[in-house]
């Protein structure tokens, strides 16, 4: 339960630094997604479970502020929370390269779609440009602050792990 209270504050701290600092830190025009680096930090770190429960309630907030249709971000930051969980298994502290790619195809999967639901559908086909304009530059700004964001994530997350404590206690007491 404390680790559900404290994603959901993250979430509403990082929307927050979104839509108020978003401009400030623009780079070209380009704002970094904020909403994308967690559900691929907490998957990845915890599982897909986790991965999905965060993407879900980030799209909900993503989708509260923006002008999309409301449930197509918290859908698609499930999806990418649960690909990014499905690697799990796979985590080390050392790893920053995965995360930073989970976030770059996530976003890239993310802005694609919202291509075709805000653009392609109003008859505007320049997906090159958009591609080469808003989606890679994002890509790689939100590359850029997963690499900044990830080893203070990283170590709050034994911080809310109660059961993992308790299982480190009993395994150090059965080595004994």
């Amino acid at each position: 339960m404390k680790r559900k209270i404290v994603e959901l504050i993250i979430i509403v701290i990082l929307i927050a630094i979104q839509n108020s600092l978003g401009r400030v830190i623009s780079l070209g025009g380009v704002m970094p997604n904020f909403m994308i680096l967690l559900p691929v930090i907490f998957g990845y770190i915890n599982g897909s479970k986790e991965g999905i429960f965060t993407g879900f309630f980030a799209g909900l907030a993503y989708d509260a502020y923006s002008a999309n249709v409301f449930g197509y971000s918290a859908l698609c930051f499930s999806v990418i929370g649960y690909i990014s969980g499905l690697f799990y298994l796979k985590y080390e502290d050392d790893n920053i390269v995965l995360p930073a790619l989970f976030t770059m195809i996530g976003d890239l999967f993310f802005e694609t779609g919202s291509y075709f639901g805000n653009f392609m559908l109003h008859n505007d086909l320049n997906y090159g440009f958009y591609l080469s304009r808003i989606i890679v530059p994002e890509m790689l700004y939100s590359a850029l602050i997963m690499l900044i964001l990830i080893k203070p994530l990283c170590m709050l997350n034994p911080h809310l792990n109660s059961k993992d404590k308790r299982r480190l206690g009993e395994l150090n007491e059965r080595d004994i």
